[in-house]
């Protein structure tokens, strides 16, 4: 389980949310339904960047990082196809648009809580 409950409640509870305020999220690969890890490919204003989970190794506490920012095109792509090669239970989720700084906001504060 990630964030202690099912991946694909966080998943679904994530694209409702962006879907809701006229952005568009979808899911890019599903992964395992109880326990895969959570990749968030945000596409936004300032650019496209992929968000993984890790624990903060100075506070020991989980935060969402940027994983990889492209700075050319297909960087994030390249990188999201070699990262499903090592982890296939892993869940992709693209979010773009309105929703997407309140989509992260939110698994920001779930994990805070944590």
């Amino acid at each position: 389980m990630l964030l202690g409950m099912p991946t694909k409640m966080i998943v679904h509870s994530l694209l409702s949310q962006v879907n809701n305020v006229a952005g568009h999220g979808f899911v890019m690969h599903h992964g395992d339904d109880q326990t895969g890890n959570l990749l968030v490919h945000l596409e936004d204003h300032e650019g496209i960047r992929v968000f993984a989970l890790q624990r903060d190794l100075e506070t020991n506490k989980l935060v969402w990082m940027v994983a990889v920012e492209e700075e050319q095109q297909g960087d994030c792509e390249r990188w999201l196809q070699s990262y499903l090669k090592f982890d296939e239970d892993a869940w992709v989720v693209d979010v773009q648009g309105a929703g997407a700084h309140d989509a992260m906001d939110s698994l920001r504060a779930v994990v805070s809580m944590l």
